[in-house]
């Protein structure tokens, strides 16, 4: 039983809403539209707390990866899932942890691989997701060489 609680807290990821109050349909439909993983259910705690439950813990990371959801005048925030959280505590906020986006700019050659990323971004948190730097360079239009100034 009690290892049926902790895969079920691994699956749930605990939601908070800003800038307005909404329906549980209207979450469900925005978290149905916006999320990158199906989910299992969703169950509004107040009416700014929410916690979703999905079919595998690797739905809950990917989701737990997203920084935030601006739609429809809602922001919505994710969080792990937190046993003991009480919504209804002042405070409870501060009982969430959010993700956060970490560059290592100008970092050694020897550490830009996958093992090394993870070992130090280990040291500021759980890691979740490690990208190389050349997946999120664009190259500008100016230096484009079939473009040319007329």
């Amino acid at each position: 039983m009690q290892e049926s609680a902790i895969q079920k807290a691994r699956r749930t990821v605990i939601g908070r809403m800003l800038g307005g109050r909404t329906t549980i349909k209207t979450l469900h439909n925005c978290l149905k539209l916006h999320l990158p993983t199906t989910f299992v259910s969703t169950t509004l705690l107040t009416q700014d707390y929410f916690e979703v439950l999905f079919a595998n813990e690797e739905g809950a990371k990917a989701v737990r990866i997203i920084i935030a959801i601006e739609w429809n005048g809602l922001n919505l925030f994710f969080s792990i899932y937190v046993s003991n959280f009480d919504s209804n505590v002042q405070g409870a906020e501060a009982l969430l942890s959010h993700s956060i986006k970490v560059q290592f700019p100008d970092l050694h050659e020897q550490f830009r691989n996958t093992k090394a990323l993870t070992i130090i971004a280990n040291k500021i948190g759980e890691v979740l997701e490690i990208k190389m730097v050349d997946s999120y360079m664009k190259r500008p239009a100016c230096c484009n060489p079939t473009l040319r100034e007329l």
